[in-house]
């Protein structure tokens, strides 16, 4: 009977030793998730929220002659949690009304503008509500009412979440001069 303790002990112990090691055969090696991928220079944000990320984004203003409408890119750092689009065409059109840092573009916007709000809906419309004083100084400028209008457009459709733009002002549809503006708009690139 002793024999047989003896026994059971060493198999025992011979069991509670090669469990550990078994446990660990086959394993593959995890990849450290907080290091960037190189394709991406901010994939490392996704574990750091509240972390800066940069943003590049496209808004378009009058060439010297008002005749066509420019890019100009932008950057602005936002932290992680602010990259959503509507937080992107706030962005936006906050560069749109303090008008262009290429000193060859010309504003379309005067810089009394204000917004009231932007919201997104599920058909990617983008409603953007001006305050009254939208219109106030833009006779000074020279932009057309077309211009006016598709800088606006053009540029937060540059977002591919964003189809179409819907225009109004204090909860009204815009109105320039006497067009209205009742019907959400697509890109016009041809200007």
């Amino acid at each position: 009977m002793g024999r047989n303790v003896k026994f059971i002990a060493v198999m025992l112990l011979i069991l509670a030793l090669s469990i550990p090691l078994a446990a660990g055969c086959g394993r593959v090696p995890t990849p450290n998730n907080n290091l960037p991928n190189n394709n991406n220079p901010n994939d490392h944000l996704s574990n750091n929220p509240g972390a800066a990320v940069n943003q590049n984004y496209t808004v378009y203003f009058a060439n010297d002659d008002y005749s066509r409408l420019m890019k100009e890119e932008r950057t602005y750092t936002k932290n992680y949690e602010a990259t959503n689009v509507v937080d992107r065409a706030k962005e936006t059109l906050n560069s749109l009304i303090e008008g262009p840092k290429n000193a060859a573009n010309k504003a379309i916007l005067s810089g009394k503008a204000a917004v009231n709000s932007v919201t997104l809906d599920n058909a990617g419309v983008l409603h953007v509500d001006f305050s009254s004083n939208f219109l106030e100084g833009h006779n000074e400028l020279n932009a057309t009412e077309e211009m006016t209008i598709y800088s606006i457009v053009n540029s937060l459709a540059e977002y591919p979440e964003v189809k179409k733009v819907s225009l109004t002002m204090n909860g009204s549809p815009l109105k320039i001069r006497e067009t209205v503006y009742s019907e959400p708009l697509a890109r016009n690139m041809l200007l």
